[in-house]
């Protein structure tokens, strides 16, 4: 029986604790409000983003930049305030215009 509990302290137990840490964590960066204010339009705004922001349509000197945000729009794929606040930037930065 202590055999059982030692494994299930030493071994078993951290694992699901850094488990629930992760999930936790992912969650904490998701907003929720955001995600499910219109997943049609959020979907819409990052595709528009995707093409109009991929770093091999600009030149070299505006290429550190594109690839700056277009690495932002990749990792907020799902959260539409910040696809707002990016393609606000990517108007003011890149001088593209986008329809959404």
């Amino acid at each position: 029986m202590f055999r059982k509990l030692n494994l299930y302290l030493s071994r078993i137990l951290p694992r699901r604790m850094e488990y629930r840490r992760r999930v936790l964590d992912d969650t904490a960066t998701t907003d929720f409000s955001s995600l499910t204010h219109n997943w049609s339009q959020t979907i819409r705004l990052f595709d528009e983003l995707k093409k109009k922001c991929h770093p091999d349509k600009f030149s070299d000197d505006l290429s550190t930049e594109a690839t700056r945000i277009f690495q932002n729009v990749m990792q907020n794929k799902y959260n539409f305030t910040k696809l707002q606040q990016i393609k606000e930037e990517a108007i003011r930065v890149l001088g593209i215009s986008v329809d959404m």
